[in-house]
């Protein structure tokens, strides 16, 4: 089974368990957007040069990137303090490098879902490059921010957090020697991000 299937099974499958064992439960869809401002990044890479030689490298530093993302969601409200929902869209994740994620998304809110508040926020999953191409990658964000309700059942969420992402690039450049790595010649590589985002997301 592929990571994308495995993870779509566990969302279909956490859902149908609340569903049978929680009576009262509220379908609930939303839209999420907002900007992550990237500032760490830690690479490893193995790859064989042009004479065949093959080197590893770890390479890590500081930056000031910046990312937008769009996810749409679709979930269930379980009581009246959680919120669990399946969540994709598209995500910004480096220069050049864009993505699918496909995630779980968890919202805790110590008032209610219903009332003015904080609400606590943890999201993971895999990531798909955008072109369909090379393996999933995975990612996960942490939040905290505030909810307004703007009427009898739509509510606006200000957020603000830290992400973490593993990507896989399939072309890089040496930083040895400075040329160019794609191809048959990258045998793994690893790129972990860090940064902070800040969002606003619409939820029926």
């Amino acid at each position: 089974m592929t990571s994308k299937a495995l993870v779509i099974s566990l969302i279909i499958s956490i859902l149908a368990v609340y569903s049978a064992h929680a009576g009262g439960l509220r379908f609930t869809y939303g839209v999420d957007w907002g900007a992550t401002v990237q500032f760490f990044r830690a690479d490893r890479m193995a790859f064989y040069t042009e004479e065949q030689f093959l080197v590893q490298t770890r390479q890590s530093r500081t930056l000031y990137h910046t990312n937008g993302h769009c996810l749409l969601t679709a979930g269930v409200d379980i009581g009246e303090k959680f919120t669990l929902s399946a969540c994709t869209g598209y995500q910004g994740l480096a220069p050049g490098k864009r993505g699918y994620p496909i995630a779980l998304q968890g919202r805790f809110f110590p008032r209610s879902s219903a009332r003015s508040g904080l609400v606590l926020g943890a999201d993971g999953g895999i990531l798909l490059d955008e072109k369909f191409s090379g393996r999933p990658g995975w990612t996960g964000r942490v939040s905290a921010g505030w909810r307004l309700p703007l009427g009898s059942r739509l509510k606006m969420d200000v957020q603000a957090g830290w992400q973490v992402s593993l990507i896989h690039p399939q072309q890089f450049t040496d930083p040895i020697s400075g040329g160019f790595v794609t191809g048959d010649r990258v045998r793994f590589a690893n790129s972990w991000l860090q940064g902070v985002f800040v969002g606003l997301s619409l939820h029926l």
